[in-house]
């Protein structure tokens, strides 16, 4: 059943499947929270206040996607149904790549011999209804 229904999604739109990241995590030392997110602007001006509230407790970080996007996204599990949410890509990201020895570093850009380490980051929220503490493996339809 389960497969079914990834498969039958899967030929409706678009997917890609890989890593999800939390990140903004209010005590994370790495976070630099005085950095507005790349969207946060544009949507504002679009949403206005309550609208942007809500899209902000569902946002997440995407490299490519347009700002604004809705998307769906769902966490397999090998045992019981997938766990899934609708979100809005909020930010650019993420932007830590894993160097051929398994090495993470920040880039903006991938070096040779370089792969992302993910493909979308959560915003708490999102990661909190997905049950990713860490990383986690996600399909991401759009």
């Amino acid at each position: 059943m389960i497969i079914n229904t990834i498969l039958l999604l899967s030929l409706i739109g678009n997917t890609q499947t890989g890593l999800a990241s939390r990140y903004r995590d209010p005590g994370d030392r790495y976070e630099n929270f005085a950095q507005p997110m790349a969207c946060e602007q544009k949507l504002r001006k679009i949403l206005g206040s309550k609208a942007w509230r809500y899209v902000l407790e569902r946002g997440v970080a995407h490299r490519t996607l347009p700002c604004g996007k809705r998307i769906v996204i769902c966490r397999p599990h090998p045992t019981s149904p997938p766990t899934c949410t609708d979100a809005f890509v909020i930010d650019r990201g993420p932007y830590g790549a894993l160097d051929r020895h398994g090495r993470w570093h920040r880039r903006d850009r991938l070096l040779p011999g370089e792969r992302w380490r993910g493909i979308v980051d959560l915003l708490p929220p999102v990661a909190n209804r997905l049950r990713i503490w860490g990383l986690g493996k996600v399909v991401i339809w759009y």
